[in-house]
């Protein structure tokens, strides 16, 4: 009896000891956030200076979710032109020093780590931290967006919006209203994969998955604010097994699911090159087997052995498929809201087309939409500047431009780190501190 009592008191000693040195610990952190930190003077709300747990109260608990952009731009109001949003980072809300911090080649700007790895593909180019390795990474990639691989890519975008074409001409005879953004998904997603993987993921004709998919990315979408405040999320989610993730989580099975399906395609791509440099004579493919563009060009590249092993490989590859399916559903679905709610615009723009494309059953080649004039942005540089967004559609134009301009392509802050100092008016910015604008 009297041992029980002893250890119940001493278990009880532990806990409140513990409770104890928690408390204290977090008021020496929140004393030395708000006192001591580099930061300390920047201007700004305490509480935010204090705690990420205040930027995680407007973006996760707070209706309908995801409101800090709307608190940031409220404390500018109050605080001026550069605060301090949470513990670690400043925000600056300038133009004209947008392109101070956001500074191209060779000035060096890295990625913050943990926003940097919150996808989950910290080895791809959009996770990747360090700018050096950042550009030769992204350079690996430079043939596949090349205007001339896009030309040979045009007979993928064509079969694919053929298949567009027959699901809007099913639902106009119909007669029933379609969802253009789960629709634009599924066209973009199979474009994607079946250009940079040599495989659609067939989501497109399979209704039922493409909206499956749209949640998906809803879910990686308020992923991330909680990911923001538990940086480990991320990969213990990816330990968890995809059975019991699919009971929990169906959406978020999905993503994994592809995570590893990529993982595997990247092992069996780099299984069947090893056996080919070995037996030569031995490597005749099956007809229907296409190598992944992607994981050739990554191959092929002057990347180190260590930049080209399965595990790399999935990344970039799952980060291309998811990338370039939603942003570019994303800016085809603003288009084509806003092409059909501006009449004279869809009428000039119908007229054009019907001069090149005598056939309505044909779709005209690239080059011939390129010619037109009102349809098509006359830059030479779009195709390359805009990647994924244009690149991958039927054609490139100024209408889709102009949608660029409106849409919110990155719907989450750009946070970068120097290794120097930052001067913005007459604030000094200290050296590898989180800082972004916008």
């Amino acid at each position: 009896m009297a041992a029980n009592i002893a250890q119940g008191l001493f278990s009880f000693l532990i806990v409140q000891w513990l409770v104890g040195a928690t408390i204290f610990l977090t008021i020496v952190l929140i004393i030395y956030r708000l006192a001591f930190h580099p930061l300390a003077r920047f201007p700004g709300p305490k509480l935010a200076a204090a705690t990420k747990w205040y930027e995680f109260y407007f973006d996760v608990i707070k209706s309908p979710g995801g409101q800090y952009a709307e608190e940031i731009r409220r404390m500018h109001k109050v605080y001026g032109p550069i605060i301090r949003i949470n513990p670690t980072e400043l925000h600056v809300e300038d133009p004209k020093w947008y392109d101070t911090l956001y500074a191209s080649n060779p000035t060096r700007r890295d990625k913050y780590p943990p926003a940097a790895k919150m996808a989950g593909s910290h080895r791809s180019g959009f996770g990747t931290v360090e700018h050096s390795l950042h550009g030769k990474r992204r350079s690996a990639l430079n043939p596949m967006f090349s205007s001339r691989a896009i030309m040979h890519a045009a007979e993928i975008m064509k079969g694919q919006v053929e298949v567009l074409s027959n699901t809007f001409r099913a639902y106009l005879a119909s007669g029933q209203p379609m969802e253009v953004r789960t629709i634009f998904r599924g066209f973009t997603m199979d474009t994607v994969s079946e250009y940079a993987m040599g495989q659609s993921m067939d989501i497109q004709q399979d209704e039922p998955r493409a909206k499956n998919w749209v949640e998906s990315i809803k879910a990686i979408s308020k992923m991330t604010a909680i990911v923001k405040q538990f940086p480990w999320l991320t990969s213990v989610s990816q330990q968890i097994p995809l059975g019991l993730l699919r009971t929990l989580k169906p959406e978020m099975a999905q993503v994994l699911q592809i995570h590893k399906d990529m993982y595997a395609r990247a092992s069996h791509y780099l299984a069947e090159k090893a056996k080919s440099s070995i037996h030569p004579q031995n490597t005749e493919k099956s007809s229907k087997t296409v190598d992944p563009p992607l994981f050739d060009c990554i191959m092929a590249s002057a990347l180190p052995a260590q930049e080209k092993d399965a595990h790399r490989l999935a990344q970039e590859g799952f980060t291309v498929n998811i990338a370039g399916g939603d942003t570019t559903a994303r800016i085809l679905t603003l288009g084509i809201y806003h092409i059909l709610a501006n009449p004279p615009a869809l009428k000039r723009m119908q007229d054009e087309i019907g001069t090149a494309m005598l056939d309505a059953t044909k779709i005209p080649a690239l080059n011939t939409l390129e010619d037109l004039p009102y349809l098509v942005y006359l830059s030479s540089n779009l195709a390359f500047s805009t990647m994924f967004c244009v690149k991958l559609m039927v054609l490139q134009a100024a209408f889709i431009k102009e949608t660029l301009r409106i849409a919110a392509m990155p719907t989450s802050r750009l946070p970068m780190t120097t290794p120097g100092e930052l001067i913005y008016e007459d604030w000094m910015i200290p050296p590898k501190v989180c800082i972004h604008s916008g």
